[in-house]
């Protein structure tokens, strides 16, 4: 991600684990809003996928 970063704040696997975003100047962001889908004109795309802690992958995925 171009113009972009990220900042890990605890442990991972951890219930304090956070990863927070960060533009070119510093400000922190939001990924669902402030980052563009397309990361350039041509064929690359930015991609920010969610998954719950409250919900096994099968069943937030619909697998059986």
């Amino acid at each position: 991600m171009s113009g972009f970063s990220s900042e890990e704040r605890a442990a991972p696997f951890t219930s304090e684990y956070r990863v927070f975003f960060k533009n070119e100047k510093g400000q922190y962001i939001s990924p669902f809003h402030d980052i563009p889908i397309y990361a350039d004109k041509v064929r690359y795309c930015h991609l920010l996928n969610s998954v719950s802690l409250l919900r096994s992958v099968s069943s937030t995925y619909g697998f059986s």
